[in-house]
């Protein structure tokens, strides 16, 4: 078959020249794992040669979908969330699908704000990671039945891929009184900001009770969650009547940035004071002293969260049984240690 340089090619005409079915190519472009592999390279040499490109618009008007999802996270600068995104893109693009992603920075108005962007756009689910404490968001798409899974934290009744995150921090905070630590405070955001803080802390605080460890209100010191600032929190800790040996941080970003303010202090880690994160991002591995963190796989939730909405989008239903947390574990490295004698 000969086309010239003005005719753009159909699926039709690919298929004639691939000497196979419209639905093989069809099959091949949007799930290429089902074609078999001399099959699929002839289809693609000849949409190489002809630069084919699929009329999304056309097939979003015949199929009433439009093979996009939208993803809304909480904030750019925390690398959880990216490897979150790869995890998810990667699910999609493997069935077909390409995924739009949107920063809310932790605000509530910006959150409903994306989802009625993305609604707009036809996009076919939502995967969300959002502050809504409330769960006005997840109610509203569950209640429209929008196709939708929550990452990170429970809202409404949509399905969710999280962690344990009250185990989670218990498990972190135990390995903190193993060591000998008997005097604590945590760093984490506002829980209007996240609902995963307010989980992680609960965690935190059930750990001491069961230890017969005091707390008060003062061990935990909020920040803000868009500059993740701690100098202010952690300068009043450290000169109060009973300053923490050991600080948990509601996130590996919070860690560091407490490491960095207790070292402008002058107090070594973890010689004066232990610090431990949660999430486990690449970059905690690399600062100094190197951090110990709860490790939530970020990448392999995005494609489990992926996968989970693109079940609901094929059998038009939601997952049945609740879906069990996904696995933790304790990272140790060089920023715990034993208390100072």
């Amino acid at each position: 078959m000969t086309m010239n340089k003005s005719f753009q090619p159909t699926i039709r005409d690919i298929a004639r020249e691939a000497t196979v079915s419209i639905a093989t190519v069809s099959r091949y472009l949007n799930m290429p794992e089902k074609v078999r592999k001399e099959t699929g390279e002839r289809i693609q040499r000849i949409i190489d040669k002809h630069n084919y490109r699929c009329n999304f618009a056309a097939k979003a008007l015949a199929t009433q979908r439009t093979k996009t999802i939208g993803y809304i996270i909480p904030a750019v600068n925390n690398q959880i969330y990216s490897e979150c995104a790869r995890g998810v893109q990667d699910e999609a693009q493997l069935h077909g699908y390409q995924v739009f992603i949107a920063s809310a920075e932790y605000n509530r108005q910006r959150e409903k704000q994306m989802v009625e962007n993305f609604l707009e756009r036809r996009v076919d689910g939502i995967i969300l990671t959002v502050s809504d404490s409330m769960g006005d968001i997840a109610q509203k798409l569950f209640q429209e039945k929008i196709p939708s899974v929550n990452l990170f934290n429970k809202q409404g009744c949509l399905p969710c891929v999280s962690v344990d995150n009250v185990k989670a921090s218990y498990d972190a905070t135990e390995y903190l009184i193993k060591l000998g630590h008997r005097s604590f405070a945590m760093l984490g955001v506002p829980f209007t900001a996240s609902d995963r803080c307010r989980m992680r802390y609960e965690g935190f605080l059930h750990c001491l009770q069961d230890h017969d460890i005091p707390t008060h209100p003062q061990s935990f010191v909020q920040i803000s969650s868009n500059t993740l600032d701690c100098s202010e929190g952690v300068e009043k800790l450290m000169n109060s009547s009973n300053p923490p040996t050991a600080i948990f941080a509601s996130n590996d970003l919070v860690a560091i940035n407490t490491i960095s303010a207790l070292r402008r202090l002058g107090f070594e880690i973890p010689k004066d004071v232990s610090v431990i994160g949660f999430d486990d991002i690449p970059m905690a591995k690399h600062v100094w002293p190197p951090l110990t963190t709860v490790l939530q796989p970020g990448y392999r939730m995005g494609r489990q969260a992926a996968a989970v909405l693109l079940d609901i989008l094929r059998t038009g239903k939601h997952p049945e049984e609740k879906i069990p947390p996904v696995q933790h574990d304790l990272i140790i490295r060089e920023s715990s240690g034993v208390p100072p004698r």
